[in-house]
């Protein structure tokens, strides 16, 4: 009953992680794409938005949608068919690898930043 209960809070806490960092990438998307700051002009953000869409789609496919099937709140629909799971397992893929790939992104950029700083904008 115990590890019941703390399988439980462990859930809860996994989705409000999960919802509060929702809640966060969707700000810095708003904040980047937004025509006031213009942070969108510069690559390092516009790679940095991709990574925020990919980490988005991830958290929404494994936190949030695993805790919610966890609980017991997707109707049972979802879970019977074929197709939801193969779904679930695309977007887990395929999301990770965009991480992955954002991530090197990241770095080159930043490495054509300190290496080549007077052609970074052209590279």
């Amino acid at each position: 009953d115990m590890i019941e209960e703390m399988e439980l809070v462990l859930l809860y806490l996994s989705l409000l992680f999960g919802i509060l960092t929702l809640l966060i990438i969707i700000i810095l998307l708003i904040i980047i794409t937004s025509k006031r700051f213009k942070l969108y002009t510069d690559s390092f953000f516009a790679i940095f938005a991709l990574g925020c869409v990919y980490n988005a789609v991830s958290l929404v496919n494994l936190n949030v949608g695993a805790t919610v099937t966890s609980l017991g709140w997707m109707p049972v629909v979802y879970t019977q068919t074929n197709v939801t799971v193969q779904l679930f397992f695309f977007f887990v893929y395929f999301s990770r690898c965009g991480e992955v790939i954002t991530t090197i992104l990241i770095a080159l950029n930043r490495m054509t930043a300190i290496f080549l700083p007077f052609r970074h904008t052209h590279v």
